[in-house]
């Protein structure tokens, strides 16, 4: 069996209560044995409706997933006492952690959702009404960081608190290996984070500098230049023009604030604008995106009278929104032209 380096203790407790058995496994011509780690899940009647199976082996890649016909809301899980549930994707992570973090760890809740979605997590919620603050664990990589932006706010909109728990490697077991002076598999950071960062960090370095007209003319003639530039397959030139918008919007938004007197300055408007993007919403077209940023310039018409102050708060925020589909069409166009890049290098390679 790879080493997996899981406290015995822990592996014991869940064979004692029949949540984790070993199989053997004939091939299909008999001539060979597969032997696995099964981890089940079972309802809220003790019915099991759930198995995951893990190859236990010695080298190389094990098989791993979840039996046919399996019902995903039942999979492999632990009811503590109290009110924390702790959320992974892999039963291997779940059993890694509670080795990680020992202390009274029956007292608290586990699931793992073996996969990324979300019906283990829910259902689990639904049957135990004392669970209300949900700690994610998932894999510290771009899948993992998705669904957990995801689930803190759907978890949000439910009125369930949420925290994240991060590995330092690419996830818990990792950290054990790594723990032990054994190679582990690095933690990836999401490419839209990174993009993120950099474009914010950028947005803090000239915000000072930003010119004054903040009208939707000069807003839109930015978009029909990007839109222009991407035409002729000029990113760089369309990237600026995004990055002009965003730094134009929050400047925008920042100055309505002021005028009302408002806590909200050019800092925070700053910080909520990178804070509020999520990964799982930028997954769609850069054209969806830029068909977004008109709309929201086209809202800007509607307030190029005398305002009240309300309809001034609803101004900063309109100017918000196009500087956060300004920040999301950005980052899908650096996407878009480092894949470009990419099979340009790969080309002159292959050539």
């Amino acid at each position: 069996m790879k080493t997996r380096l899981i406290d015995r203790e822990v592996v014991s407790y869940f064979s004692k209560v029949k949540l984790l058995y070993e199989s053997c496994e004939k091939s299909r011509d008999g001539t060979k044995e597969y032997h696995n780690a099964v981890f089940v899940g079972y309802d809220e009647n003790g019915v099991p409706c759930h198995a995951h199976k893990r190859g236990l082996y010695t080298e190389g890649t094990g098989f791993k997933g979840n039996v046919d016909s399996c019902d995903p809301a039942y999979s492999f899980h632990h009811i503590g006492t109290d009110n924390r549930l702790y959320v992974f994707e892999a039963p291997i992570d779940l059993l890694s952690y509670i080795t990680l973090h020992p202390k009274d760890w029956q007292n608290h809740s586990y699931v793992a959702l073996c996969g990324v979605s979300e019906y283990a997590m829910l259902k689990m919620l639904e049957l135990h009404p004392n669970l209300n603050h949900v700690v994610l664990c998932l894999d510290h990589d771009e899948a993992g960081i998705e669904a957990s932006e995801k689930y803190h706010d759907l978890l949000t909109e439910k009125g369930v608190s949420c925290d994240r728990e991060l590995s330092i490697h690419k996830d818990w077991n990792e950290d054990i290996k790594a723990n032990h002076g054994l190679p582990a598999i690095p933690a990836e950071e999401h490419p839209q984070h990174l993009i993120r960062d950099e474009i914010c960090r950028e947005l803090t370095e000239t915000a000072m500098t930003v010119k004054s007209n903040y009208s939707a003319n000069t807003l839109s003639a930015l978009l029909v230049k990007a839109r222009s530039y991407l035409h002729w397959g000029q990113f760089s030139e369309a990237d600026e023009c995004l990055r002009e918008m965003c730094r134009l919007s929050v400047a925008a938004a920042a100055r309505e604030y002021r005028q009302m007197d408002h806590s909200r300055d050019i800092a925070a408007v700053q910080e909520r604008l990178r804070d509020g993007f999520k990964t799982y919403e930028n997954r769609g077209h850069l054209k969806t995106r830029l068909d977004l940023l008109e709309s929201d310039i086209m809202s800007l018409r509607g307030f190029e009278r005398v305002v009240t102050a309300s309809e001034k708060e609803k101004l900063a925020e309109c100017y918000e929104r196009i500087a956060a589909n300004g920040l999301k069409g950005t980052i899908l166009l650096e996407q878009q032209r480092q894949k470009q890049e990419q099979r340009q290098s790969l080309a002159i390679t292959m050539a």
